[in-house]
């Protein structure tokens, strides 16, 4: 697996309800991150429900945005490499600041380290390759290769352990704290 590298099919439909490959290549939207971190935008959209058409554009270009835009989605690939020694306040800060939203982050001396964040969405996470630690507030949870994450809007962060790059893919559709 390379790093931020995936390659991407995008259909369309004419006025006919003819289809066709409206795009195929590598994805142009990857974020690369000083850490080492690499997130690949498949795909952004800022409703629902999503309009169908035939058009060739390109949704997920554009500033970086963790979280989905208003009423919107975010499918993404987020290649994750094995955790620094440390990760500092400041350093975690400027990664949610490059990532748009400086706002997510939750550190706290207490509890999870640098990089906990929680973002108002309903995130669908898959392992695709690798292992990965879910770190909550009182539990951290192992997961590997072909396991799932329901994510409802609870602070979080991401713990690689293995020694190896992870890939996991996200779908993440904005919502609403109760």
């Amino acid at each position: 697996m390379e790093a931020g590298k995936v390659y991407r099919v995008v259909t369309a439909q004419a006025n006919d309800r003819t289809s066709s490959v409206a795009n195929r290549g590598e994805c142009p939207a990857v974020h690369a991150f000083p850490n080492g971190l690499h997130l690949v935008e498949i795909w952004k959209s800022g409703q629902a429900p999503e309009q169908m058409g035939c058009g060739n554009e390109e949704p997920a270009a554009g500033p970086m945005a963790l979280q989905p835009p208003p009423g919107g989605s975010v499918f993404r690939i987020a290649d994750i490499p094995p955790d620094p020694e440390t990760t500092s306040k400041d350093e975690a800060a400027k990664m949610f600041e490059a990532m748009g939203d400086a706002h997510a982050s939750t550190h706290s001396d207490d509890h999870g380290g640098a990089l906990m964040h929680r973002t108002p969405s309903l995130d669908y996470g898959i392992v695709l390759e690798g292992e990965i630690i879910l770190v909550l507030d009182d539990e951290e949870v192992p997961l590997k290769a072909g396991d799932v994450v329901i994510q409802r809007g609870s602070n979080h962060a991401w713990s690689n352990r293995s020694g190896a790059m992870c890939r996991m893919a996200f779908v993440m559709l904005d919502a609403q704290y109760a």
